[in-house]
């Protein structure tokens, strides 16, 4: 399943969910594909990345960067994994999504792509990461995610 964000803000303050992924949603409390919340600004990309875990399984909430921590804090309970770019346009970064996500999910998977972040990889991003760098093949893309999703925790 693929899900979408609608643009305003909700009532709350936060960015609202349109009503189909509210009701998809409600039902990932831990049964069926793990949730992937993949940040790229660039909408082919975004649009590549989602379609090819969606192709394989998995459900997939594509959003951009201004709606990132939105996202993460309001839905983090259904949030199984995060794909995000490192450089996404001013503000914050990549490396900050991937942070805030490891502050409410200690364990969660985070697979950062990029075009040419990877040497501060080691640096900045969070631990038992990994990078993938632009341009990905849809395989790369599935066999990260699922990696680290498989991937035992000590």
């Amino acid at each position: 399943m693929i899900f979408g964000l609608v643009t305003s803000p909700a009532p709350w303050g936060g960015i609202g969910l349109n009503k189909k992924a509210e009701s998809c949603l409600s039902g990932l409390n831990g049964a069926g594909a793990p949730w992937v919340l993949v940040v790229e600004d660039e909408v082919l990309i975004r649009n590549f990345v989602e379609s090819a875990l969606a192709e394989a399984g998995f459900d997939v909430l594509a959003v951009v960067r201004k709606e990132a921590l939105a996202t993460l804090n309001e839905q983090a309970a259904a949030v199984r994994a995060l794909i995000t770019d490192i450089g996404i346009g001013s503000g914050i970064s990549g490396w900050d999504i991937a942070t805030h996500a490891r502050e409410l999910h200690p364990r969660m998977p985070v697979v950062y792509l990029s075009g040419h972040g990877e040497a501060d990889w080691p640096a900045q991003a969070v631990p038992d990461s990994l990078m993938l760098r632009k341009p990905v093949t849809s395989a790369q893309v599935v066999a990260a995610v699922s990696d680290l999703l498989n991937k035992p925790h000590t």
